[in-house]
């Protein structure tokens, strides 16, 4: 079947509603012909309202057209309509109503921004980026149209007029725009309500984590510029890891898993399957040249079963899984290699909450082996519930440690704030 194209032409005119209308037009269009819109802050998801709209356009169609505007690199550039659009796929369609308007840059962000936040249900994420977009659009087409106005009474005239826009107050915007520091991580737990708010802001004034660091430095990943990293037995000998890299601890015989921050990269190999994934833990076990599948292969069929992976097969790449399942493959790696000591960084980002609770239940049961976990969590409810010694960092040094059976949010938090006895004054 030879796929449809469709072309819009219009006359360029101005000064008149007729002009107006003249820039658009109502049409059907091939799924094909159209793309999001380049950077657009909005989160597609496959969830249960998505089948909804899906049932719904299988029984009447799209009803309410998809806003789009030609890109001059071919097809055209949906402005308002990407989950619309992606329903239609997953029912089937080959066209949708579209209306097709001309505009600048500038003009299609606002315009994008205001379609959009009119959703029910809009998640911090998108609504913090979509506020940074416009206000960076307003900012701008303001430059254009009086460029003898310095940049701080533009920008104030921005935000003012953004905040009325949103019917929202200028500091709200700005605490939600401020939520655009978070890394991907972070943010994402904010719209999975696994972070509230306010704490989500506070957390955007921080640098990048300096949490991750010290753990790939324990891992022997990272060069220590200072201090001492020591590895006590049961008999309280200690071994000094620091300048020993990850090769050299193995050798040493100290048995030491790491679960990384990156889990498709640092972690797991994307392109490659679980059991050869599995082989990245054991390949330098083997005397012969030739690499053994077996226990590789029988490792990764018992990840799956026992932690209810879901992939089509173990021989799939482990970048098809979602993120839960990959991080389900990593931990559940790490783990069977029955290490001393388990060094965990957020091992919950970006994950549902049933792998959530896989998780925090494999952690637990290696508590109980007597593996000395060290995890990197920034949930101030599951690092209660979870761990036995907290250890604040703030500033890049350690502010405090505290007993995790008797410490309360309140004094975690004002250690992360420096506030407490052994921090600097803020």
């Amino acid at each position: 079947m030879a796929k449809a194209k469709t072309s819009i032409t219009t006359e360029n005119r101005s000064g008149s509603a007729a002009d107006a209308a003249a820039k658009e037009k109502r049409t059907e269009m091939p799924l094909s012909d159209l793309h999001p819109f380049e950077g657009h802050p909005f989160k597609v998801l496959d969830d249960e309202l998505m089948e909804q709209t899906v049932e719904s356009i299988k029984q009447i169609g799209v009803v309410s057209p998809l806003i789009v505007r030609p890109d001059p690199e071919g097809g055209f550039e949906i402005l308002s309509g990407h989950r619309r659009l992606h329903a239609a796929q997953l029912a089937g369609l080959e066209t949708v109503p579209v209306i097709v308007k001309e505009m600048d840059d500038d003009a299609a962000i606002i315009f994008m921004v205001d379609s959009n936040l009119q959703r029910e249900n809009i998640l911090p994420s998108e609504r913090a980026f979509s506020y940074k977009m416009k206000l960076e659009a307003m900012k701008h087409q303001g430059q254009r149209g009086d460029l003898t106005s310095d940049q701080v009474g533009q920008k104030s005239w921005a935000v003012n007029q953004l905040a009325d826009d949103a019917n929202e107050s200028k500091t709200q915007v700005q605490r939600f725009i401020r939520l655009t520091n978070l890394i991907p991580e972070i943010l994402d737990m904010v719209d999975e309500k696994k972070i509230a708010f306010n704490p989500a802001v506070e957390l955007s004034y921080l640098k990048p984590s300096e949490q991750k660091e010290f753990l790939e430095a324990i891992a022997g990943l990272q060069a220590i510029e200072s201090g001492s990293i020591t590895l006590l037995d049961d008999n309280g000998k200690g071994t000094e890891l620091a300048g020993m890299d990850s090769i050299s601890i193995n050798k040493a015989g100290i048995s030491l898993a790491f679960v990384p921050e990156d889990r498709i990269g640092m972690g797991l190999v994307g392109d490659m399957d679980m059991t050869d994934n599995m082989m990245l833990r054991s390949y330098r076990n083997g005397k012969s040249p030739f690499l053994d599948r077996k226990g590789p292969k029988a490792l990764a069929l018992k990840i799956k079963e026992q932690l209810e992976v879901m992939t089509p097969s173990i021989s799939a790449p482990v970048r098809q899984m979602s993120g839960g399942n990959v991080q389900k493959v990593l931990v559940g790696r790490e783990i069977a290699q029955n290490p001393k000591v388990l060094l965990v960084a957020f091992p919950t980002r970006g994950v549902d909450v049933n792998t959530s609770h896989v998780i925090y239940r494999l952690l637990n049961e290696q508590k109980k082996k007597g593996v000395a976990v060290v995890c990197v969590i920034e949930d101030l409810d599951v690092v209660l519930e979870l761990c036995d010694r907290i250890a604040v960092f703030c500033g890049g040094k350690i502010s405090g440690i505290e007993d995790g059976r008797t410490a309360t949010k309140e004094e975690i938090g004002l250690l992360m704030t420096k506030h407490e006895k052994g921090g600097t004054q803020a």
